[in-house]
């Protein structure tokens, strides 16, 4: 579960990382739960909103992996993301976000989160 926040006004917690998530190269990945709130408080209602969800190698320029996530949720901001048959296949830091497109077509974009991907040791 990764905890995050969106706002439409400047919050200090908006410019921090969420995170990390730690997992390891080839390992098959858990679904990733999101619970998107306010940085103010409170959770953010998603009913009938598309959210999707885009990550890369921390400065990078591609990213690596991009879905829709399924809303399970909507009252209290939870998504579900799978990460299907994706596996990592090299350590380093990567990044994530989710952007929100609301039924009335607003757009907001949480706070970006960390993963860190580690190499196994040695024999496994």
């Amino acid at each position: 579960t990764i905890r995050m926040v969106t706002s439409g006004h400047f919050n200090s917690k908006l410019t921090e990382y969420a995170g990390p998530l730690v997992y390891f190269v080839g390992d098959t990945i858990p679904d990733l739960t999101l619970e998107i709130s306010y940085d103010l408080g409170g959770p953010l209602v998603i009913t009938g909103a598309t959210i999707t969800v885009s990550v890369s190698r921390l400065k990078g320029t591609t990213a690596i992996k991009t879905g829709t996530a399924t809303l399970t949720d909507t009252n209290n901001g939870i998504a579900r993301f799978s990460w299907g048959s994706f596996t990592f296949n090299s350590p380093g830091t990567y990044v994530g976000q989710a952007k929100i497109v609301m039924a009335d077509s607003s757009v907001l974009s949480t706070q970006k989160f960390l993963i860190e991907v580690l190499n196994r040791v040695a024999g496994l």
